[in-house]
């Protein structure tokens, strides 16, 4: 991934309403600590679907690692990760009532149920990101 788009993907990551869900691609870390990204590089050769969503790694045989989703990012890249994205927004209570992804650019129109109505501009993955920030704050564990 570009270093926008791994900045992207953590900016997912720390979203309120983020969460993992199966049939995202889970982008592992690779390489050491003050990488080519300033810190853990992420490549998608180093990267799992994810199956089921645990909180902690599992450890596997010969003292390896499940990192599937713990310390990885979502792939802002792979197309099933993005519609998963579509799915947080929509489960955030917000009515897709428009979006186009052209070459240039993309567009996303959201009615939320307080009323508002947003819209946003930029990548898919962009716009995607500004509707799941902009979504209303959990207040009853939803």
């Amino acid at each position: 991934m570009t270093k926008e788009e791994i900045k992207t993907a953590r900016a997912f990551v720390a979203c309120g309403r983020w969460v993992w869900l199966p049939g995202m691609l889970c982008v592992k870390p690779v390489g050491l600590p003050g990488g080519p990204h300033g810190g853990m590089g992420y490549q998608p050769s180093a990267s799992v679907r994810v199956t089921k969503v645990t909180l902690y790694p599992a450890k596997l045989s010969m003292g390896a690692y499940d990192w599937s989703p713990v310390g990885c990012l979502p792939d802002v890249t792979d197309p099933a990760t993005l519609g998963c994205i579509v799915r947080l927004i929509q489960d955030a209570g917000g009515l897709i009532a428009h979006l186009s992804v052209l070459p240039l650019g993309a567009r996303l129109v959201v009615e939320w149920p307080d009323g508002r109505i947003d819209s946003f501009r930029g990548t898919f993955a962009g716009v995607l990101l500004q509707a799941l920030q902009a979504a209303p704050e959990v207040t009853d564990g939803t």
